[in-house]
């Protein structure tokens, strides 16, 4: 599996599971609606600075969207 998508999924399932729209995390992230619908289908890249931004927000370690967040017992915290 591509790179960019599995990654870009991994964020669309997490940011799901914390009931977080796409606009939320777009304003979180300073980045766009679609930017972040383009992140989640592999259509663009995502920056490290992104990946820190989206591991403070959903308080999970970066690697959580490589290998999945699953296995984080911390992902259940959610941005006000």
């Amino acid at each position: 599996m591509d790179i960019k998508l599995m990654v870009g999924q991994n964020v669309k399932r997490t940011r799901e599971h914390n009931d977080m729209s796409q606009t939320k995390l777009a304003n979180i992230l300073s980045v766009t609606r679609a930017s972040v619908g383009n992140m989640e289908n592999g259509r663009q890249n995502i920056s490290l600075e992104i990946l820190h931004k989206l591991s403070i927000a959903f308080n999970v370690p970066i690697t959580c969207f490589f290998d999945g967040c699953e296995n984080s017992s911390e992902n259940h915290s959610q941005i006000s």
